[in-house]
């Protein structure tokens, strides 16, 4: 599932001038920005305890809602009540909430994306794909402009629906990366390398709290991203999504494997290569 659409105070911080230090493949000292921020595994998977106060927020959110909407149904509210009741697991009351805001006004990009998410949780990803694109369609840049994978993520659901084994030969977003131990960078431009960690990791968070490991498909994702993280990125963050990949059953495993331990192998020997302080 991609992230819920709340029109009204939902919005992740925005952090800016943060640098993340580690090392590139060749062991040498890089620093990221924000941008890798949501590749952190604290924030593609949050403990227990995260989860509970997330948990109690949307319960806060539902009750402020239900008196809004006593007073007067407006299409956010509403929107937003549909996804809360979406986060809160009441996937059919969701729908039927949502629904009931688009035929009182049609055209709401955050009612089409919320709906294409709550049809995909009850298992009509034929109708989720055709609400999802609707949201597109109605707001190209919702989301941050991550919706792309969602579609991907749809569209692949109803290959392997066809055909159980499509993974095995195929990946959500088509990327390549070689075969080898070490991940082969792939043609991109170069002004839109960070598009995809961010797209990946807004897209993973959100569909992490509702898809459970294992399952392929997340892991396919996962494998990507700490493909990317690897080739752009820093080799801590790429082993953690690695190991995430590995937790969710990520489709050819011994590969996965591989890459795990070819940058737990760049760490080690960077760390063995600090000067260790004398002591005075």
């Amino acid at each position: 599932m991609k992230a819920i659409i709340f029109l009204v105070g939902t919005a992740f911080p925005a952090l800016a001038c943060i640098n993340i230090s580690g090392i590139n493949l060749d062991g040498k000292p890089i620093e990221v920005g924000e941008s890798f921020l949501g590749a952190q595994k604290a924030y593609l998977q949050p403990n227990a305890k995260q989860q509970e106060e997330d948990k109690k927020r949307w319960e806060n959110r539902r009750g402020d809602l239900e008196k809004k909407i006593a007073a007067g149904p407006g299409v956010r509210d509403r929107s937003d009540y549909g996804g809360v009741l979406a986060m809160l697991g009441e996937f059919a009351k969701a729908k039927e909430v949502l629904e009931a805001a688009e035929a009182a006004e049609p055209g709401n990009y955050a009612v089409a994306a919320n709906l294409g998410t709550v049809y995909e949780l009850l298992g009509d990803d034929a109708k989720a794909l055709e609400w999802i694109r609707k949201g597109i369609e109605r707001n190209p840049s919702s989301h941050k402009g991550t919706e792309w994978v969602h579609v991907k993520i749809l569209e692949a659901k109803q290959s392997i629906s066809k055909d159980p084994k499509w993974l095995e030969t195929n990946t959500v977003l088509g990327l390549d990366y070689g075969t080898d131990a070490r991940p082969a960078a792939k043609s991109q431009p170069a002004d839109t390398k960070y598009y995809l960690v961010g797209s990946l990791s807004y897209q993973l968070r959100e569909r992490m709290q509702f898809v459970k490991a294992p399952d392929a498909l997340v892991g396919d994702l996962l494998f990507n991203l700490g493909n990317e993280l690897a080739v752009i990125g820093t080799a801590q963050m790429a082993k953690d999504v690695y190991e995430l990949a590995l937790k969710y059953g990520a489709p050819h495993k011994e590969l996965v494997q591989q890459r795990f331990e070819f940058v737990s192998d760049v760490i080690a020997k960077a760390a063995a290569k600090k000067p260790v302080k004398r002591k005075k």
